[in-house]
């Protein structure tokens, strides 16, 4: 199946999935890719964590869908679907069940007060106060009460997103309000969530982006877009890559056999086998010469000359040199780095906060790194360079929103910073907070739990 370019990333390594569902994403970011299985990722062949990972550290991506996964744009969310049969819901922080809102059985329309577990067929995110829901092999909106918002209609639908969700009728994808109106009628072949006021879209095997109007932005022309981030989005013509701006005017003409988005006014961009990086309208800002670039975050990009990586500011000068056999873009005044075999962390200046001992390393998410000891994961504080929590788990996630959810004798429970048990490992599966909302796989049910510790819906 052709593959699908995303971008979720601006100061991490962003990987592409090429076995979920039989779809390929390949990244714009930064072109390494990864093999999926039960959503593990591949590294630098090494195999690492979850590619959801890297999706929590950033603030938007554009959403990536398929029958079994979906990943959402927007405050760091995400969510699974099953394609099973099984049924999903709602629980909250402190993994209590709620009482159940309505009977099995009740009327299944906008005029019902909530939706019981037996009625929901499956489920998908919950975005924008909204999440998708399958009843009797249709789909339509529900609230995080469980109240239905938008009939069960549609062929498929996929999250809101901008105030819009895509939804398939007759074969084909339009936009509809949150009242369940059509705001853009569906014609299109596929279509993405809205994002910074665009849409991709598909049609008779041309891409281009859409208005919150409807109206194409430079035409669908194009055999490929991504999305737009400060102000440019890279397209595909002839099998070049260039970028147009928010009016639709193409300022760098398709000329590139790969591209990142842009970051700090650059962009990295590949000619003739090499990487370099163009300003915003188009002009080499640091010569092509590197076999691998990443976005510039912290102002330093990590490049790969060799088989060494090391980091460069916007001149193009090494601020410090290659010398490491992986490395992460900066985070937070750390980068996780890899040299003889081991990872450890290190400062803007090049230097080692926490020599390299890990096995695996992630970049620090709310103060702290999910790292790997033993065959074990744990926590360590790049600020102090002290472990935070004693690699103890068999996974660990990032903190989000205080919380991280690990896996220990093949259930998941959360965790504090302290390492404090704030839910038991008792789900088969767990994701993290979102909106105050985490989804949960209990007995072999979905489900999201939310803070006040009670399935919202189950």
């Amino acid at each position: 199946m052709a593959s699908r370019l995303f971008d979720v990333s601006l100061c991490s390594p962003v990987y592409s999935i090429d076995t979920v569902a039989s779809y390929s994403y390949k990244s714009i970011h930064t072109g390494r890719s990864i093999m999926t299985k039960r959503i593990r990722v591949c590294r630098s062949g090494q195999s690492v964590l979850f590619i959801f990972w890297t999706l929590l550290l950033c603030s938007n991506w554009h959403v990536c869908q398929s029958a079994t996964l979906e990943l959402i744009r927007e405050e760091g969310g995400l969510a699974f679907t099953t394609s099973d049969g099984i049924k999903t819901g709602f629980v909250d922080r402190t993994g209590k069940l709620a009482s159940q809102q309505t009977t099995a059985g009740a009327p299944i329309n906008a005029a019902s007060l909530s939706l019981s577990k037996d009625e929901c067929e499956e489920m998908r995110s919950l975005w924008d106060g909204m999440a998708c829901v399958r009843i009797a092999g249709k789909w339509g909106y529900i609230n995080g009460s469980g109240k239905v918002e938008v009939d069960a209609q549609f062929e498929d639908a996929r999250p809101f997103s901008e105030g819009f969700a895509w939804v398939k009728s007759d074969g084909k994808w339009g936009a509809i309000s949150k009242s369940g109106k059509f705001m853009i009628q569906p014609k299109y072949d596929d279509a993405w969530a809205f994002a910074s006021g665009f849409a991709k879209v598909k049609l008779d095997g041309k891409c281009g982006f859409l208005t919150k109007s409807g109206k194409p932005l430079c035409g669908i022309a194009y055999e490929e877009v991504t999305r737009f981030w400060d102000g440019r989005a890279p397209v595909k013509a002839d099998g070049r890559w260039g970028f147009i701006d928010s009016f639709g005017k193409e300022v760098i003409a398709p000329q590139f056999s790969e591209v990142r988005l842009f970051r700090d006014g650059l962009a990295a961009v590949k000619l003739n086998d090499k990487w370099g990086y163009i300003d915003r309208i188009g002009q080499m800002r640091i010569s092509p010469s590197f076999d691998e670039a990443l976005s510039f975050c912290d102002r330093k990009a990590a490049v790969k000359t060799g088989d060494k990586w090391g980091y460069i500011n916007s001149s193009g000068a090494y601020v410090i040199e290659p010398q490491f056999e992986d490395a992460w873009s900066f985070r937070d005044g750390y980068a996780a780095v890899k040299i003889g075999g081991k990872w450890g962390f290190i400062t803007s200046t090049g230097k080692f906060a926490v020599p390299a001992q890990f096995e695996d390393a992630w970049n620090p998410r709310d103060g702290v790194a999910a790292v790997k000891s033993g065959g074990k994961w744990g926590y360590c504080n790049p600020a102090t360079g002290k472990m935070a929590v004693a690699s103890q788990f068999d996974e660990a996630w990032p903190f989000k929103d205080g919380l991280a959810q690990v896996r220990s004798g093949g259930k998941w429970g959360y965790i504090r910073k302290s390492g404090k048990v704030r839910i038991p490992v008792q789900f088969d599966m767990a994701w993290s907070f979102s909106g105050r909302l985490a989804g949960v796989k209990l007995d072999g049910k979905w489900g999201y739990i939310a803070g006040d510790g009670r399935f919202r819906f189950y």
